[in-house]
């Protein structure tokens, strides 16, 4: 493993979920991926109403400026047959004019979480070279994805509104599904 030198990487301040001031978590995200939109009701259910975890959230900041953010949901797995406590990493953001800030954010999230033996996540290409050469992660493979269009159902006045997917969607789904019976 590579080793970093800590001392020609920039410190920020690290904190914790911003509560009162998702506006710049909001901002940042929308800068770090493309102008996506991140809703302030999915942050408010994702770190304060989620049943699954306690606050996990990670910030970095300089002053004022919101550098970084990464929040984990924790939930149980069974790995070779031991049940662990694992979490999805999936909001990731950092503001890239901040030197060593991706570094930062990646080792105060492991000193933060020892209690997770694994953490999954869908990093961009640049954090998998950080991840994999500074802080031993271990990149198990690529996955595919399949986006259809959903479509709005109501089945009864008695039963809420759902989601159903394309037919198209759901023969390709069979079709997959049995190779991985």
């Amino acid at each position: 493993m590579a080793r970093i030198d800590l001392s020609r990487i920039p410190q920020y301040e690290v904190g914790k979920y911003p509560r009162n001031q998702l506006d710049k978590v909001q901002a940042l995200f929308s800068q770090a991926f493309a102008g996506r939109i991140l809703s302030k009701e999915w942050l408010q259910w994702h770190m304060e109403k989620n049943p699954c975890l306690k606050e996990r959230a990670i910030t970095l900041w300089q002053g004022d400026t919101l550098v970084a953010y990464n929040a984990l949901t924790p939930f149980r797995a069974i790995l070779c047959g031991k049940e662990i406590i694992a979490a999805v990493s999936g909001t990731k953001m950092v503001d890239e004019s901040f030197p060593g800030a991706s570094i930062q954010l990646s080792m105060q999230l492991q000193k933060q979480n020892q209690d997770i033996q694994m953490i999954c996540g869908f990093p961009n290409r640049k954090m998998i070279r950080i991840s994999t050469k500074y802080l031993k992660h271990h990149h198990v493979g690529n996955i595919a994805f399949w986006m259809t269009e959903a479509r709005k159902t109501e089945i009864s006045a008695k039963i809420h509104e759902f989601y159903t997917f394309t037919e198209e969607y759901e023969m390709l789904s069979r079709k997959l599904s049995k190779y991985h019976e």
